[in-house]
This record gives C-alpha cells, sequence and structure tokens, in this order.
C-alpha cells in the first residue's frame, strides 16, 4: 500500500508532467528534453552533453546558461506554460485539454 507522502509526490509528479506538456517554445526555438528550455534551432539539440561545442556555443545552447522566461526574452529562455482556452463559465476551471470544467473550489481539474 502507497503512503500518504508517496501518492502525493505521484499526484505532484503527473501533474507537472501535465503542466509541461502545455509548454510554448517560440517558433524558431527548440525544446530540450524535458520540455522546459528553448534553445536556437541552430543547436541542433538543446543542452546535454557537448551543448557549449555547438553552433552558437554554452549560452545559446545550454541549459544552465538559461534564466529568463519566453514571454520576456528571446531565444534562449526558460519555456512558458500556455493554458488551453476554455469555454468554462464563471465560477469553474478548465481540465488540461480544455475540454471539461470542474468548480473552481476543486483548485484543479482532471487527475485522479
Amino acid at each position: 500500500m502507497m503512503s500518504f507522502s508517496s501518492a502525493i509526490f505521484v499526484l505532484f509528479a503527473g501533474f507537472a508532467k501535465i503542466h509541461r506538456s502545455l509548454a510554448v517554445c517560440p517558433d524558431t526555438g527548440i525544446f530540450d528534453s524535458s520540455n522546459t528550455f528553448c534553445c536556437l534551432e541552430s543547436c541542433g539539440s538543446c543542452g546535454g552533453s557537448g551543448c557549449d561545442l555547438r553552433p552558437g556555443g554554452a549560452s545559446s545552447c545550454c541549459t544552465s546558461s538559461i534564466t529568463q522566461t519566453c514571454d520576456v526574452a528571446n531565444l534562449p529562455c526558460i519555456a512558458t506554460v500556455t493554458l488551453p482556452t476554455s469555454n468554462c463559465p464563471t465560477g469553474s476551471i478548465p481540465d488540461s485539454s480544455g475540454e471539461k470544467c470542474c468548480v473552481e473550489p476543486c483548485g484543479t481539474c482532471g487527475g485522479f
């Protein structure tokens, strides 16, 4: 049987995964493997081993060098999350797909 703290961690990890799947990288950027950072397309890949040797160097291709979010900075940047638009009525919140609505006191919609 799963402990309460383990259950909370599993729920949080699941939410974090859904949350990152809603991330938006500018059109000319490419995501790192976690969909957290956006690098210049010329890097070929974002982050990881040898990122400092790619075209653009460490400042454009290494995630450890990226400190500003995409909503306030040009590439490279930390991907921002854009929630789907919703047709939910006032007093309710959408699930991650934007297709289902839950009452606002729930705090989140969907999941377990």
